[in-house]
This record gives structure tokens, sequence and C-alpha cells, in this order.
């Protein structure tokens, strides 16, 4: 989506405007990906944030999790809101969200601190076993190196940093640029 053409934009708005909400999504995906950053650029960031917030009201998973994402982070000049990002995690039940979700309940933030949510969650990222499970594999290890709602485990540990530094390694490799 990202190599999208003038052609294939106007298909998408086209779409959008229609009400598709994967359409919705690709074109915030796009227009937020390729202007966020740039000077003068606001305009671009807003239509990319209306079309995220329509494709959400549509009920686009995807859509969910990148908007929280951004409320989360406070990109693209919108304000952090945890809350906001906690109940988009929340709806959208995308796999990644997961480990975010349980972020969450380990700090107690937004929510009461509760190691077993945490834990469930970052559990169920963990098991997908893709690199989208690298950062709940690390806090893995440390609920089980701490005993958090767990006995402790080195063993169990140790395993989970090993897979989780791998994971990592292959994240970096696909998707940040080498230097």
């Amino acid at each position: 989506m990202s190599q999208l053409n003038q052609t294939g934009l106007n298909d998408e708005l086209a779409a959008a405007e229609a009400g598709d909400k994967n359409s919705m999504y690709h074109v915030a995906f796009y227009c937020f990906n390729r202007y966020d950053g740039k000077s003068k650029s606001q305009t671009m960031i807003d239509f990319a944030l209306y079309c995220y917030h329509k494709a959400v009201k549509n009920g686009c998973r995807a859509a969910m999790y990148n908007l929280g994402d951004i409320y989360y982070h406070g990109t693209g000049g919108v304000q952090i809101d945890k809350g906001k990002a906690f109940l988009l995690y929340s709806y959208t039940n995308a796999q990644i969200a997961w480990g975010e979700l349980g972020v969450f309940y380990a700090k107690g933030e937004i929510v009461e601190k509760d190691y077993e949510m945490a834990f469930k969650y970052f559990s169920k990222n963990a098991l997908i076993g893709e690199i989208v499970s690298y950062g709940s594999l690390a806090n893995l290890a440390t609920m089980y190196r701490k005993g958090l709602f767990v006995d402790v485990d080195d063993n169990f540990a140790d395993y989970c940093d090993s897979e989780s530094k791998r994971l990592e390694e292959a994240w970096k490799e696909k998707y940040e640029k080498k230097r």
C-alpha cells in the first residue's frame, strides 16, 4: 500500500468515499505514513486521521490498531491519549495489540495493575511465534525471572529472552532501514 501510484490512490479514494472501510484504512495508512513528520503536511495528516476515524467507526480492525498506536505515541501531532489507545487496542483483537495490552496491565496504566491479565496477553502474543512477539517474550522473561504471577523459572526466562532477541533481529531486518 505504501507504493500506491496516483491511479491506485484515486481508486482507493473513490472506494473510501463510497464507504469501503478497508479503502478508508488504506488511504489513511498511506497519507499518514507518507506525510507524518514533514513540514507543511498537517492537512494531509488531518485527512489521514479523518479516514482512520471513519474506518474505525465502520469496524476496520487494522485501523483500530494503527489509530491506537497514534494515540499511544502521540504521532502526527496527535496528543497522547493512552485511554483511547487502550480502548482501540482492546477492540481490535489484533495479535500485535495483545502485547500492548499486556504492557498496560503490567504497568497498571489506565487499568489496575494485574499481572494475571498481563501474563494472559503476553502469552497470547508470544504463542503467535512471529516477529511481532519479541516484546511479549521479553516481558514474559521478566515475569518468569521475578516471579510475577508465575513461579520463578530462570531456564524458561532464558529461553524467552533468546527467542525475543531472535525475533527482534528478524523485525529489524524486515522493518528497519539499513544504514
